[in-house]
């Protein structure tokens, strides 16, 4: 099987605008378009081996919930290995060109959201890839994502209403 590897341009379709409010909204309604649909084949395509490095990885996650910076780089090493799973080079190489900015909209998330409930979606998809339930599995992805980006969407709400109050010096 022949896999697919980034060219020359490969950071040229990373957005110029490095995480403004519209391009965190644009990754995250990237990962709800991809990301439901990768957990769903995960749980069909995981090994034994997959769903301990999925519990190694959702263990590392519990001893950094109190360093938001490094719970988001567990947060995303999640998700990559997820892709991982699927077995599908492309998926796992466009996820691994944007990874800089799936990682600082991962942090901003977590900064405004917190750690449990990320904690307790991915436990939920460990339990459900282990029972090789693809569409409990996207649906737990989903609602995951959904959360992320009605939190992420006040957060730039609140933003906007607090530059608009403020006075022009």
């Amino acid at each position: 099987m022949r896999h697919i590897t980034p060219g020359r341009n490969r950071r040229a379709i990373i957005p110029a605008a490095y995480l403004s409010p519209s391009s965190i909204r644009e990754v995250i309604e990237f990962r709800q378009v991809v990301e439901g649909k990768t957990a769903q084949r995960a749980a069909l395509r995981a090994t034994d081996n997959d769903l301990l490095q999925l519990e190694e990885i959702l263990s590392a996650m519990e001893k950094w919930k109190h360093d938001p910076q490094r719970f988001a780089k567990e947060d995303l090493t999640f998700h990559l290995y997820l892709a991982k799973i699927t077995q599908n080079s492309l998926l796992v190489e466009t996820l691994n060109i944007i990874r800089s900015l799936l990682s600082q909209a991962m942090y901003y998330t977590i900064l405004h959201r917190g750690h449990s409930q990320g904690l307790t979606d991915h436990r939920l998809m460990i339990n459900s890839i282990a029972k090789r339930d693809g569409a409990a599995t996207m649906r737990i992805m989903e609602k995951h994502i959904s959360e992320a980006y009605q939190t992420m969407e006040q957060w730039i709400l609140q933003n906007a209403a607090a530059d608009s109050n403020q006075e022009p010096s």
